[in-house]
């Protein structure tokens, strides 16, 4: 067991990773021989394999070289390193910005790089090589020791992926992708969700499987979950950079398709739930493939009925008459490999929503979570039907108004589903804690969404 855990903290071959470059976080899979770009970069990962997550490597000529503990510095470090020594001036007023203050050219600095000189090499004869440098005053030296640290200093790190990480990662990529579910947020529902070992949880989400890889993180293989999701198969792109996650953690996980839950709750033929988007819900990929190519097709095959309707009169008729005269042929081919494995790939796939089936119920699951780009409601009130009274139910919404139809729709429901609503907001904001200038951050986020929460009873009617 101890061996397992020791493996598992160790850079491994084909597993997903995270590179950190200057506070850039992107999942790469480290394939042995094969090239990574990444930054303006290129690298061969082969040295990295076999060593700790956490360990820092500096890029030259196309390969990674191990940077030592006594010898890393980072950001920070190398500028304190380079301004300490020299005594400011009071103010910038002696310098000019004329481009002469350089004494390297670019083809000098290009040459360092080409013999294979270290970022914090060329980093320190570009500042010794500043006649304006000693000039300057303390903050402007900063500035200009990290604005050349970024361009010169090609040290990255290699880091195990967590759900931290992750979120972060998937809402500096693209917040819309995950309904813009913030980490202050994502941490949120997962505690107000009451989401531990040993409980049975329903995700229903487009978050890019953000959500759900957090709560299989959570569970540690001990519970279940069964996560509801829209469309022919569930969206899992995040899922798969959570690769700290064993086989017994993902093995917890099951799904059932939102358009049956309607023969759960009626029985055979049960009505199927209408979905809409809230006024300016960003419409994804995988929203207008599953709604659009139905409607697309149905539009093709009305053309083809009427633009091709004499053609297959006459191929008909011909057919029929080929028949009766050529005597009877071989049997039909038996079915290719092909149509076999998608065969397959359906009954487990029927076996997998069986096993869901049967969980749900049961109508004793431990908690629910919703957080998708759809208007909540016709979900939220199919969907407690399963949970035991008792549990925490959590709904994230971009917008405030979906949750409001959800929370009067509560307060309104005669057969008291529901105590302790409560509607929130999280307001979070970031400070720039330095020497001297402490002060809000220029740029940050005005809000992640909102969160309805609130406490499952006993259908007492």
């Amino acid at each position: 067991m101890c061996d397992d855990k020791m493996a598992s903290e160790l850079i491994e071959e084909n597993k997903v990773v995270l590179l950190h470059v200057k506070d850039i976080y992107k999942p790469i899979r480290l394939v042995k021989r094969r090239k990574i770009k990444f930054d303006k970069i290129s690298f061969v990962p082969d040295a990295a394999i076999g060593l700790p997550y956490g360990s820092e490597f500096e890029v030259a000529r196309g390969n990674l070289i191990l940077v030592k503990e006594e010898e890393r510095r980072g950001e920070e470090g190398t500028i304190s390193q380079l301004t300490e020594v020299v005594e400011s001036a009071k103010d910038n007023r002696l310098i000019v910005d004329d481009g002469l203050s350089q004494k390297l050219s670019h083809e000098e600095i290009h040459q360092m790089k080409k013999d294979g000189m270290s970022g914090q090499e060329i980093l320190e004869s570009v500042v010794q090589g500043s006649s304006s440098f000693k000039d300057r005053t303390k903050f402007s030296q900063e500035k200009y020791v990290k604005k050349k640290y970024k361009r010169h200093s090609h040290v990255l790190s290699i880091i195990k992926p967590t759900t931290r990480l992750i979120a972060q990662y998937y809402y500096a990529k693209g917040p819309s992708k995950i309904c813009h579910l913030r980490l202050d947020m994502l941490s949120q529902i997962l505690t107000l969700g009451n989401v531990h070992a040993h409980s049975r949880i329903v995700v229903m989400e487009t978050c890019q499987g953000l959500l759900t890889g957090a709560v299989l993180e959570r569970l540690g293989g001990c519970g279940q979950v069964v996560q509801v999701f829209f469309g022919d198969k569930p969206v899992r792109d995040a899922l798969d950079v959570f690769a700290h996650l064993s086989e017994r953690e993902r093995s917890v996980l099951l799904e059932y398709p939102l358009h049956r839950l309607g023969q759960l709750l009626t029985g055979e033929g049960g009505k199927e739930i209408e979905l809409q988007l809230p006024p300016g819900a960003p419409l994804e990929d995988d929203t207008e493939n599953n709604e659009g190519s139905s409607t697309r097709g149905e539009d093709i095959r009305e053309e083809d009925d009427d633009e091709f309707e004499d053609e297959e009169e006459e191929c008909g008729a011909a057919k029929k008459r080929r028949i009766e005269e050529e005597p009877a042929g071989p049997l039909p081919l038996a079915p290719t490999n092909e149509d076999e494995e998608k065969e397959r790939r359906r009954r487990e796939r029927e076996l997998l929503y069986e096993g869901a089936a049967a969980v749900l119920n049961e109508r004793n699951m431990d908690g629910l979570l919703i957080a998708c780009r759809f208007y909540p409601e016709p979900i939220l009130m199919s969907l407690i039907n399963f949970i035991g009274p008792s549990r925490p139910v959590v709904v994230y919404s971009q917008f405030q108004e979906p949750l409001v139809r959800c929370y009067q729709k509560l307060k309104e429901s005669e057969s008291g589903t529901a105590f302790n609503i409560q509607l929130s907001e999280t307001w979070l904001r970031h400070y720039q804690v330095l020497s001297g200038r402490t002060h809000p951050a220029v740029s940050m986020d005005g809000q992640s969404g909102y969160l309805l929460y609130f406490t499952t009873i006993s259908n007492i009617n």
